[in-house]
């Protein structure tokens, strides 16, 4: 190979390398000294659909403060009545049943900035089973990721996780 041409391709790697430091650095990266620990935001229940008597939910955390906060794993979820009493329910982990295919793989690392949004996919029965003849009622439900309280959300109306109240929850992803 003569000098012009590896002059050439020395030129247009160090313009593709250019290029793409110059794409990634419109944030700043997540490094320990930008890290804050500060989970602060809203959390939401939507997209509440059924069939065949089980009912999905999606659970999303947009966060609202500032800084950089990590979340990773399977959420804690208390189910609560609308005066904040716990309702028995037993939680269940699982990534291979969702409809999102975010929610169909392990939990993985997070970085949250202002106005970022996570989520997890919820499910439970609505047919009672056994010798159930009701099953428990909740409105709100308090959600923490590992030592990260996320906060509370509220139902429209009120969730009948049946079965001895268990139910399902996938791991937290982007959302």
């Amino acid at each position: 190979m003569n000098r012009t041409m590896r002059g050439l391709i020395i030129f247009f790697v160090l313009i593709a390398l250019k290029i793409t430091f110059a794409s990634h650095s419109a944030q700043a990266p997540v490094t320990p000294s930008t890290m804050v620990m500060s989970c602060v935001g809203t959390l939401t229940y939507e997209n509440s659909q059924g069939a065949t008597g089980t009912i999905y939910g999606d659970v999303v955390f947009t966060k609202t403060s500032s800084g950089v906060c990590q979340i990773k794993g399977w959420p804690t979820v208390v189910m609560q009545t609308s005066v904040g009493s716990e309702v028995p329910t037993s939680i269940s982990h699982d990534f291979t049943r969702w409809v999102s295919g975010a929610a169909n793989h392990p939990p993985t690392l997070i970085h949250m900035r202002q106005g970022d949004r996570a989520m997890f996919q919820m499910a439970y029965s609505a047919i009672p089973a056994g010798d159930e003849t009701s099953c428990p009622s909740f409105s709100k439900f308090q959600v923490s990721i590992a030592a990260v309280n996320l906060g509370v959300a509220t139902s429209a109306y009120p969730l009948t996780p049946c079965n001895q109240g268990q139910i399902v929850v996938s791991p937290i992803y982007p959302g």
